[in-house]
């Protein structure tokens, strides 16, 4: 490539305008990288999310009585996932806590069982393990959810809950 730079200027061609198409050869220009299998990046947003399942548990039962608040805790529990670079590795975040999930594929095409870790404000604060199935765009979760009632200001209050919980996720289609 260097043999072929000096050659051009020693003709005395212009290196500030595009190079002739025969100026370069075929067999130095490297060819594009293909694409990988499966690569990091954007996978979801859960409508509902599996996380803790205090939302669905809790809030949409005080829908009648004061709608403010389910519609707030809507909004916090909106959760973005993103693939990490580990096969079936994901990184949740919402307003709410943040999840490090993993799914691993069982029996029929789309079926998985998930488990992971839930964090509040990076506090470890539960853990959840279920089933999902995934199909075109959607991303149905059956879970059971663990959590403490531990904080950051409170790191030895361990007083455990567990519930069932349900998640709806749209994003990235899944094959």
């Amino acid at each position: 490539m260097l043999l072929v730079t000096v050659l051009i200027l020693a003709a005395g061609a212009d290196l500030d305008g595009p190079l002739p198409a025969d100026a370069v050869p075929a067999a130095t220009i490297p060819a594009p990288p293909s694409p990988s299998h499966w690569s990091a990046g954007f996978d979801r947003v859960d409508l509902i999310s599996e996380e803790i399942g205090t939302f669905l548990n809790y809030d949409v039962l005080e829908l009648p009585v004061y709608p403010i608040m389910p519609a707030l805790r809507f909004v916090e529990q909106v959760k973005v996932v993103f693939r990490l670079p580990w096969q079936g590795l994901y990184a949740g975040v919402s307003i709410a806590s943040q999840s490090l999930t993993y799914e691993h594929p069982i029996g029929p095409k789309g079926l998985f069982l998930t488990g992971g870790v839930v964090t509040k404000l990076l506090f470890p604060h539960g853990v959840i393990a279920g089933a999902a199935y995934r199909a075109g765009v959607f991303r149905f979760g059956l879970s059971v959810s663990a959590f403490t009632s531990g904080s950051w200001s409170a790191p030895g209050s361990f007083q455990l809950t567990f519930f069932p919980s349900l998640g709806l996720g749209i994003g990235v289609p899944w094959s």
